[in-house]
């Protein structure tokens, strides 16, 4: 279906697999070989774990490939983002994901592409300033990041994890 519809690239926001196995990883491998356009994707809990492990990063890279990385495509920037470790302080990489994407901002701000985050969590639901829950990322980590977002010039924000889309723009 997505091959007949023709668009110029996909992007899943997460949840790659229901089970972060071997088998699950090549099913959707298989899946997504068969686009016919390139298939970008941004990790998801189901993919990495709640709690993501030094283990199930390297099981997703190794399996899937990089969890946070830029395409640029016709004037924008997509931005993939683990959104996992802005959930979770995971130790060596919620800070090494925090150093990239500050940079990958600025780079971004200073080619004057139109930027695009997609990730799976999103920051919040209804209100920027809402309390901290199980389907957003917590208040101090977002505050951060809606920071550099503004100050950047990010255009929106993509995520999934949440029944319905999620769509800011900023």
């Amino acid at each position: 279906q997505i091959n007949e519809m023709g668009p110029d690239l996909v992007l899943i926001c997460g949840d790659l697999v229901d089970k972060a196995d071997a088998k699950s990883f090549a099913d959707f491998s298989g899946i997504r070989a068969g686009f016919t356009v390139p298939c970008h994707v941004a990790s998801g809990n189901h993919d990495v774990g709640n709690v993501p492990t030094a283990e199930s990063l390297a099981k997703y890279r190794e399996a899937i490939g990089d969890d946070y990385f830029v395409v640029e495509h016709k004037g924008y920037a997509f931005v993939i983002v683990n959104t996992q470790l802005w959930k979770v302080d995971v130790a060596g990489e919620s800070r090494k994901h925090q150093a990239w994407f500050a940079a990958a901002l600025a780079e971004l701000k200073a080619k004057w592409m139109k930027s695009v985050i997609v990730g799976h969590y999103p920051l919040f639901l209804k209100m920027a300033d809402e309390a901290e829950e199980y389907f957003n990322i917590p208040v101090a980590v977002r505050e951060e990041i809606l920071g550099l977002m503004v100050e950047k010039g990010v255009v929106a924000f993509r995520a999934r994890h949440w029944c319905s889309d999620l769509e800011v723009a900023l």
